[in-house]
């Protein structure tokens, strides 16, 4: 689907503007979530939680309940309203883990380029995820 996305839409004004359009026009993100202007800022912990938790549903994985995970983020209370569920879910699936012992997430830190892959690393490889003790 992306290729053909590619072949037949215009480049548009910036090098990733088909990329931006795609992910808008395919459901990943919405334009009013990521500005097509603020695509060359870094990308925060809970922004790609929701971004991981719409990946993740699209390949029909899909959570239950996320009961409990809340209490194991040490800084739950950091995180924008807009992402908890999002960043329960990757939490919970061992997709984003927390950044210490004690479950720090720091929501509002941007991912490195090692952190960002071994999220899409994670999406796509089950066995590899990282699932907090008290979860399994």
């Amino acid at each position: 689907e992306l290729n053909e996305y590619m072949e037949n839409n215009d480049q548009g004004a910036y090098w990733y503007s088909r990329n931006y359009n795609f992910a808008v026009d395919m459901g990943l993100i919405a334009k009013e979530e990521f500005r097509i202007n603020d695509m060359d800022r870094p990308i925060t912990r809970e922004e790609m939680s929701l971004l991981a938790t719409r990946a993740l549903y699209g390949r029909g994985e899909f959570v239950g309940s996320t009961a409990g995970v809340a209490d194991l983020i040490a800084d739950y209370s950091k995180i924008d309203y807009n992402y908890t569920s999002s960043v329960e879910v990757v939490y919970m699936m061992g997709i984003i883990t927390g950044m210490d012992s004690i479950g720090t997430f720091a929501p509002k830190n941007g991912l490195t380029r090692e952190q960002g892959s071994m999220v899409v690393y994670r999406i796509l490889n089950p066995e590899v995820r990282v699932i907090p003790d008290a979860l399994k």
